[in-house]
């Protein structure tokens, strides 16, 4: 605060001089207790989500406020989770590893998943809107996407419609996931299909995922190997107009034979260059809450994928220790994560090297003591530091 009338400026000079004390006073009170985060909606349009941030340390610890809108996070954040968790049988070993929410698709109140995830306090986060659109642009998969035609539009709507009025009253689901792997460029058809959404739910979140790969040296080099356009490509279909929140997952190369060089587990490089990527596009995580997405598996090769389909030749792909996943994790909430996601608990990957026929090359959540460490390990570690 300044003046340019010469008569006030002892007065001025005062006045900023007692405005200068009590805001090292209220910044020194800020930085030394964490803020609380209210998940609760407040009055206002679904895509209104003013909300507050706040800087508790330099080094990225954030605690955030989310409100201003109709949308409302309170199932969704501040938990663990795991992709492809879709066995009742599995649920309490994953609850007993911090897992709090399944991305799988709902399967109803009255299944026993369902029922399940009820006892052990976990939500879905719903993948079928997902597929949904996915499967009407690219009918035949990956490869196959085309412009939708005005009935096949349409009819996509009809059906997203239909299954959310089916979902929307469960208070088992926490979120509707909506993107994931970049298939093609549907942000010509994505503002319909949210519009589609919160004619029916006006409460549940849409996530939104995006793949940044982590980036690795190899031995003999100094050089850390990235790959951002992988990234700058799948977020093409970003908005903030339909993702309520984003996740970034991020994996170790695969290769056609092991890796021979060291990843950058803690991130430091390429996730602030994704959140700075991301910002460009509009997204801001005072509004959009980031969910971290860590590597929960390893091939020691895979030979074919969960739909039975075998690859063209064995992947290896370098699977975090406890440590490592922990530091990920961790990493993740450091720069503002505010729940996690890992990939994956169980999806079906074979490994037809191996002549026990028991797949020993797949390592994942399921069958991993070590991997559920680091989610339990890392869950509490963001507990602790991060969330309030």
């Amino acid at each position: 605060m300044t003046s340019s009338q010469h008569s006030k400026t002892i007065v001025y000079s005062l006045v900023i001089l007692g405005f200068g004390i009590l805001g090292t006073i209220l910044l020194t009170v800020a930085r030394a207790t964490p803020a609380t985060i209210s998940l609760e909606p407040e009055n206002g349009t679904v895509n209104n989500c003013a909300s507050k941030v706040n800087d508790t340390t330099a080094s990225g610890t954030r605690a955030v406020s989310f409100g201003g809108c109709s949308v409302s996070f309170l199932s969704l954040l501040h938990k663990g989770g795991a992709y492809a968790l879709g066995n009742a049988g599995d649920i309490p070993l994953a609850a007993s590893s911090s897992i709090q929410l399944a991305l799988t698709a709902y399967r109803g109140a009255s299944d026993p998943l369902t029922i399940a995830m009820v006892a052990h306090n976990m939500y879905y986060v719903d993948v079928h809107p997902e597929s949904l659109l996915y499967y009407s642009e690219c009918p035949g998969g990956l490869g196959t996407c085309a412009p939708l035609s005005t009935a096949a539009k349409q009819k996509l709507l009809d059906d997203v419609k239909t299954y959310i009025q089916k979902t929307k009253d469960d208070p088992q689901v926490a979120a509707y996931y909506l993107l994931d792997d970049y298939w093609s460029d549907f942000s010509g058809d994505l503002p319909d299909v949210y519009r589609a959404i919160r004619s029916v739910d006006s409460k549940k979140p849409t996530v939104c995922a995006f793949y940044m790969p982590l980036g690795y040296t190899p031995t003999g080099s100094q050089n850390l190997v990235t790959n951002y356009p992988a990234f700058q490509r799948a977020i093409t279909n970003f908005s903030p107009n339909w993702c309520n929140a984003v996740a970034i997952y991020s994996y170790s190369p695969g290769l056609t034979k092991p890796l021979n060089g060291i990843v950058e587990w803690d991130m430091h490089t390429v996730l602030p260059e994704a959140l700075k990527l991301l910002r460009l596009k509009g997204w801001d995580n005072s509004k959009e809450p980031l969910i971290g997405m860590p590597q929960s598996f390893g091939y020691n090769p895979r030979t074919g994928r969960g739909n039975g389909q075998q690859l063209p030749q064995p992947v290896y792909l370098l699977p975090p220790t406890q440590a490592q996943l922990t530091t990920q994790i961790t990493a993740f909430c450091k720069y503002g994560a505010q729940s996690l996601i890992g990939y994956v608990w169980y999806d079906g990957s074979t490994d037809n090297t191996d002549p026990t026929g028991n797949n020993i090359g797949i390592t994942e959540l399921y069958n991993s003591l070590a991997l559920r460490g680091g989610m339990k390990d890392g869950v509490a570690a963001c507990r602790s530091q991060y969330w309030p």
